[in-house]
């Protein structure tokens, strides 16, 4: 009965097959035509959840933190924007000098492995309980106590493939206490 529960948890019998190199080819211009979509996606899960029992303060400077890693990653301005002057390479090549990177490319283009090319395909789960946030105020001791915000519960999912990433945030109710003394 033990072997039957722990199947599961072992590693296969049969030993992990190498990859084939990659295909060379005869032309040394000619390039590997891999789409990365086509590719099976090397996946990550993550799974984040505190209990209901315990709770976690966030204080400013990690609250910033926060949506500085959102602005780095989910900006406005993913627009690929192509420039005349790299897209023109006779141009280019009579002035004396190439685009960036094409020499690199020339290089590479031999010693790439189409498995390099494996997209992601990411999943992330965070729920947290009892979430106390406080944004520090730097004021004497007369001045009002700093403003603060209280969540039942925070639900974060995401799910980011190859061609579109998918987020939601589920809230519960916020209470957000400040106290003003005009």
């Amino acid at each position: 009965m033990e072997d039957a529960m722990l199947s599961s948890l072992r590693p296969p019998e049969h030993p992990s097959v190498p990859h084939p190199p990659p295909p060379r080819s005869s032309a040394p211009n000619s390039r590997v035509t891999t789409d990365p979509s086509e590719l099976p996606p090397d996946r990550l899960h993550v799974e984040i959840e505190m209990s209901p029992d315990s709770q976690i303060i966030l204080y400013g400077p990690l609250l910033k933190a926060l949506v500085s890693i959102k602005d780095d990653m989910y900006t406005d301005f993913e627009e690929a924007v192509s420039s005349p002057v790299l897209s023109s390479l006779s141009t280019s090549s009579t002035l004396g000098w190439s685009p960036l990177g094409l020499d690199d490319d020339r290089r590479d283009a031999a010693t790439l492995h189409p498995l390099a090319l494996r997209p992601w395909d990411i999943t992330v789960l965070i729920n947290l309980y009892k979430v106390h946030g406080r944004l520090p105020m730097h004021c004497g001791s007369d001045s009002p106590e700093a403003p603060s915000g209280f969540l039942e519960k925070l639900c974060f999912e995401m799910k980011k493939g190859y061609k579109e990433t998918m987020l939601q945030l589920v809230l519960s109710p916020a209470h957000i206490f400040i106290s003003d003394n005009y």
